[in-house]
């Protein structure tokens, strides 16, 4: 009887082992999940704020946006509409990162992702994104440039 029951314990034992394992395998995937998110997050909101901050500060003042513009490589003009065209473009263009990288790190679902692809096609067919693109590309993530490229060169032939 004693047999028996060590027997029993043992396995046991190894059950409560193996739960054990796979609930620190699922924790640890949480874990990791939540970590990409609030790294993504930050992101977001340092992307945010200088979208704020162009839109508070460059708006209100043309030769601060100008003079933004010609030092990111931009060749200069006095056109405030044109500049603001640009810069406009540039935060698309930051959002549209944003959305890569979520949707590159499991965060963004597959209905969202197809949405935000149907708005870049259309705004890489704009003059002002194809302006902006070659000339702003070197300060986005690499992956995402060669992912832009691609879309531009299926969308504009």
């Amino acid at each position: 009887m004693s047999e028996w029951l060590q027997i029993a314990s043992f396995f046991g034992v190894v059950v409560a082992l193996l739960l054990t394992t796979l609930q620190l395998r699922l924790v640890s995937r949480q874990s990791q999940a939540l970590t990409r998110s609030m790294q993504y997050g930050d992101y977001r909101t340092l992307v945010g704020r200088l979208n704020e901050f162009r839109t508070v500060h460059l708006r209100q003042d043309p030769k601060l946006l100008a003079w933004v513009l010609s030092t990111r490589g931009f060749a200069g003009t006095r056109s405030a509409d044109l500049n603001n065209r640009r810069i406009y473009m540039i935060g698309k263009v930051d959002i549209f990162e944003g959305c890569y990288l979520s949707r590159k790190n499991g965060l963004m679902p597959d209905d969202v992702w197809l949405t935000w692809q149907r708005i870049m096609r259309a705004d890489v067919k704009i003059k002002e994104f194809q302006e902006v693109w070659p000339i702003a590309r070197v300060y986005y993530d690499l992956e995402f440039g060669r992912f832009m490229d691609e879309m531009m060169r299926a969308e504009c032939p």
